[in-house]
């Protein structure tokens, strides 16, 4: 059978762009339900086709413990729910896209803030299908990795995991790291907690700001909402891009987050540093807008500018002025939220004279531009 090899080959690089495209003897499955047939006339591809391929849903088993957050538990449930309908609107006939439902190692649990929750129990995770292990209530980030270990047979179910596709959010990921499974992997939790996570699991890279960090058969991403990010993701790989998108309108859920970077606060961040260290971190937050002078900090503290920088890097693992640009672009962060001043006044407010340096730390230490952030975290200030 002659075919039209220019048509076939455009409409084919053309279908190649969807992410898990394919080729199978001439006929162009678009990952993940849909393929394309060609349609011959007279020896020649006329037009294409598409079809809908039955699969089955794909099982995501979000698995309840004492103490997890409910939120993401039920956030994820749910919106993987909504998406079923929005998909079934938009095409109708096609099979359900999840199959999502709450399990627990001892079919009862109680979820942070709630009663006695029933559930399944725990069993070999469907080959279509998924484990994602939700967060927990811990307000020390010193003590997440404690709390996670403390959740031994939850640990030792994970541990039994094998081949399996396990997704965890925030502190879930310590959980996923108590069992060893990702040891090797780049991973990423809570940027509050990240710090404690590359402490207690050296094997473990470490990806702080990221918000969602996939890795082989495992998933993890950053802190509490992340579970939603998490969700539309999974949404997007099993429905496409129309579907995620449509679930994101319809629930108010951005779909536009690619960073934890611009929630980072730094004053959240547990205190670790020595005396000394406190008293410098306390002269360049009292000296924030003046120019930086290594000299005259250690004249400050009459020491050399080796031994301060010795003690500080010892105490903290990193340099006086890398301190002095994250307190610089914090206090740019709340300008950006509460006043009304230019992002010119508030660039010299901050200490810098030069807006397009100011610009390049504020970007890559957030991740946007502080026009967006200001955008994006604005206070409404009352009339």
């Amino acid at each position: 059978m002659a075919v039209d090899d220019a048509t076939s080959r455009s409409v084919a690089a053309a279908a190649r762009r969807v992410s898990g495209t394919r080729e199978e003897s001439g006929v162009i499955v678009m990952a993940p339900r849909f393929t394309i047939r060609p349609v011959v006339t007279s020896g020649r591809i006329a037009t294409y086709q598409w079809y809908f391929r039955h699969v089955d849903p794909w099982s995501v088993d979000v698995l309840g413990f004492d103490g997890c957050l409910a939120a993401e538990v039920y956030g994820i449930v749910d919106l993987l729910a909504i998406a079923n309908a929005v998909a079934a609107a938009l095409r109708p006939g096609s099979t359900p896209l999840f199959h999502p439902r709450i399990v627990s190692v001892t079919g009862s649990v109680r979820p942070s803030g709630l009663n006695e929750l029933r559930t399944e129990r725990v069993g070999p995770v469907p080959e279509r299908g998924e484990l994602m292990v939700p967060g927990f209530m811990c307000a020390d980030p010193a003590l997440v990795a404690d709390c996670a270990a403390a959740l031994a047979p939850e640990i030792d179910y994970l541990t039994g995991l094998v081949g399996t596709q396990v997704s965890a959010v925030c502190g879930g990921t310590f959980l996923l790291a108590e069992a060893g499974l990702l040891n090797g992997h780049a991973a990423t939790t809570s940027w509050l907690f990240a710090p404690e996570l590359a402490r207690r699991y050296p094997h473990i890279d470490v990806q702080a700001t990221a918000l969602i960090v996939r890795d082989g058969r495992f998933a993890t991403a950053g802190a509490f909402s992340a579970a939603h990010d998490l969700a539309l993701d999974l949404i997007r790989r099993h429905g496409g891009e129309r579907i995620a998108r449509a679930t994101s309108q319809v629930t108010l859920i951005p779909d536009t987050r690619h960073s934890q970077a611009p929630y980072v606060e730094d004053t959240l961040r547990p205190v670790t540093a020595t005396t000394f260290v406190d008293d410098v971190q306390r002269w360049l937050r009292t000296h924030l807008a003046d120019r930086y002078d290594l000299a005259a900090l250690a004249a400050a503290f009459h020491v050399s500018t080796r031994t301060l920088l010795r003690r500080f890097a010892s105490a903290t693992d990193s340099s006086p002025l890398a301190y002095l640009q994250a307190v610089r672009v914090t206090a740019a962060k709340r300008l950006l939220e509460t006043s009304d001043r230019s992002i010119h006044e508030i660039t010299a407010q901050v200490g810098y004279s030069d807006a397009a340096t100011f610009r390049r730390l504020f970007v890559t230490t957030t991740g946007v531009t502080p026009s967006e952030y200001r955008r994006q975290f604005r206070r409404r200030l009352p009339a």
